[in-house]
């Protein structure tokens, strides 16, 4: 990025009350505490803090230009250093969007929106492994995919780029709407429609809806990536205005997958005759490869070129990380959970090799609402009814789905009251040859099981 302070006033309607015209502006920072070198520093006004509060602490930890509400900073009494500059805007979170939004569209990259209720995050790293093999490409960094991060991406976005990769996540109708507006996507990906946030959003109908918003942005002339053997997402050709692409396992999508086979270090399927191989355990997996092997052939990649792609995508930390240590195999997929990644993860423990026990560790799903404890109990029951040999649940509804998964005929479970306490239980039942899963929602912080099982 290099913006002049000229450039920032123009795109966020501001007024410029303190110039430089010097100055050459190369990031963006919203955190008064991370502040990069030649740094324009936005204060967000959040539910608990005003970052107008932290302006100059900004200052002194390196910002060299600030945007400003000036109902809520006077920078007539402030202690601004020479050669800082100062822009005055009427909105801070909308000179953000608004500043995002222009230096996208001068910057001429072409947009993927990634969106789904399940496996968006590694959707998008195998989006980025494919396309990075031909194209200069970016990606979101983390989980940077709500209304702050979204434009973060942006304006991080390497002036190179021919294709940025924006994940785009959401709890409420109306946030992918927004995201779309500001990003104006070329492309979307949509891996599926599950039942996470459905405490906000009614139903899958509903989060259906929701995730729609994604084309709100986009031109007629965009393009959709779907999972065709998702029921909803199957019904969009000829309902939306963009072309629709779907991929998937059914010989009805345009793009399948078939001869999917599970190895003990991920999963191999061929598609378009090539045989391809994913270094990361689960064969739902698979539905994210082809997301990107879709996308990569309509941006003219050869088989070849996805192939290398696919087998060098190696996932995020907390996402399927194997780990082998000592004879036991552990599988830490603790970044997050839902009813529809849980059952995927149990499958894919049952489905991998394994010498000794499969023993799985779970903790709490969150924002399921009135249906939280029957989804417990379901995965209780779930757990019952594979080759789970020994369940640990932590949380609040651990008693629940340990209670369900005995009923059901799993005798071996153990009930914690948080991660900590259901590492100590694990680390006292593991032994050589077993495989060992942890996976929970975010606030569950699953991955302190792992640590302890682990002995780190």
């Amino acid at each position: 990025m290099k913006v002049s302070v000229s450039y920032v006033a123009k795109a966020t309607a501001g007024r410029i009350t303190r110039d430089n015209s010097q100055l050459v502006i190369n990031n963006v920072s919203i955190d008064s505490r991370k502040i990069p070198e030649h740094c324009l520093y936005i204060p967000i006004v959040g539910e608990r803090n005003d970052g107008h509060t932290f302006i100059e602490s900004a200052i002194q930890n390196g910002a060299e230009a600030f945007v400003y509400d000036p109902t809520r900073f006077d920078i007539s009494t402030a202690n601004i250093p020479e050669g800082v500059a100062a822009i005055e805007v009427n909105d801070t979170w909308h000179a953000l969007a608004n500043l995002a939004s222009q230096y996208r569209i001068d910057l001429g990259v072409k947009v993927i929106a990634v969106t789904g209720s399940v496996g968006k995050t590694t959707t998008k790293e195998f989006l980025y492994s494919v396309l990075s093999i031909k194209f200069k490409t970016s990606k979101t960094q983390g989980n940077l995919n709500n209304q702050y991060g979204v434009p973060l991406t942006l304006l991080a976005i390497p002036d190179d780029t021919e294709y940025a990769i924006v994940e785009m996540g959401m709890n409420h109708f109306g946030e992918i709407s927004l995201l779309s507006k500001i990003a104006r996507p070329d492309y979307a990906v949509i891996s599926n429609i599950g039942v996470a946030h459905i405490e906000n959003l009614g139903s899958r109908r509903g989060i259906f809806r929701a995730k729609m918003e994604v084309v709100d942005g986009m031109k007629a002339s965009g393009t959709l990536v779907v999972n065709g053997d998702d029921d909803m997402l199957r019904t969009l050709p000829g309902k939306v205005p963009q072309r629709v692409a779907t991929f998937g396992l059914d010989r009805s999508c345009d793009r399948a997958a078939s001869q999917i086979e599970v190895v003990r270090d991920g999963v191999t399927f061929v598609a378009m005759h090539q045989r391809f191989n994913i270094h990361i355990p689960g064969k739902h997996n698979v539905y994210d490869a082809m997301a990107a092997i879709s996308l990569g052939e309509i941006l003219g990649m050869s088989t070849e070129e996805m192939c290398v792609g696919v087998s060098r995508c190696k996932g995020e930390a907390n996402r399927m990380q194997l780990t082998e240590s000592e004879g036991i195999v552990y599988i830490n997929d603790a970044y997050n959970a839902n009813p529809v990644s849980m059952k995927a993860a149990i499958d894919t423990i049952c489905e991998m090799p394994c010498d000794g026990r499969r023993i799985v560790v779970l903790g709490d799903m969150f924002e399921l609402g009135e249906q939280a404890l029957d989804m417990h109990k379901e995965i209780g029951k779930y757990c019952a009814n594979s080759r789970v040999d020994i369940l640990v649940s932590a949380g609040s509804f651990a008693k629940d789905m340990v209670a369900e998964a005995k009923e059901n005929g799993l005798d071996d479970c153990y009930a914690a009251a948080d991660a900590l306490e259901a590492g100590e239980i694990a680390s006292k039942l593991v032994r050589y040859g077993d495989t060992v899963l942890f996976k929970g929602s975010r606030g569950m912080t699953m991955e302190k099981s792992f640590y302890k099982v682990l002995g780190e």
